[in-house]
């Protein structure tokens, strides 16, 4: 991958995922959004150094103020508050799809669909464990994981047919 084409993945992901954020159903204390779904494309059409980098580089964005982050928020304080745990598992779950890419684990769209609903179990399950740190076990399973399953099934689903143009 030529150095030309790594500024453009980087650029074009760090902006879908902050758009994608900006594409919310306002909940509490986690909104959904279609971040998850971005993060799965990027795992999807990047290799994985470029992967991690695209998501360390938006939550860099974030962290250092740019309003990057669902609804357009952005601080260390969301990064450490309730969603942060969301946000972190993006790291390993772009990561883990792009070398599931790289590896052939996805050159079906029912393979595809598997990798990516392991993936969003991965980010739920992630997200809802930090969350219960603020609001307990039982309510990070009703605010911050069980309302994402249909979500989650969906944007797998998306995913899978939307990778399926994509030879890396």
């Amino acid at each position: 991958m030529g150095p030309m084409r790594v500024v453009v993945s980087l650029t074009m992901g760090t902006l879908a995922l902050a758009l994608s954020g900006r594409l919310s159903i306002p909940m509490v204390p986690v909104p959904m959004t279609l971040q998850s779904l971005v993060v799965l494309l990027i795992g999807a059409f990047c290799i994985p150094a470029v992967a991690g980098s695209t998501i360390a580089l938006y939550l860099f964005f974030g962290a250092i103020g740019l309003p990057v982050f669902a609804n357009g928020t952005s601080g260390t304080q969301v990064l450490l508050g309730p969603a942060g745990g969301f946000l972190w598992s993006f790291l390993l779950v772009a990561m883990t799809v792009s070398f599931a890419v790289e590896d052939g684990f996805t050159r079906t769209t029912r393979s595809r669909l598997s990798v990516f609903l392991v993936a969003h179990m991965v980010m739920l399950l992630i997200g809802a464990a930090w969350l219960a740190a603020y609001i307990g076990i039982a309510g990070a399973l009703r605010h911050g994981f069980l309302p994402f399953l249909p979500g989650a099934l969906l944007k797998s689903a998306l995913a899978a047919v939307m990778a399926r143009v994509h030879v890396r």
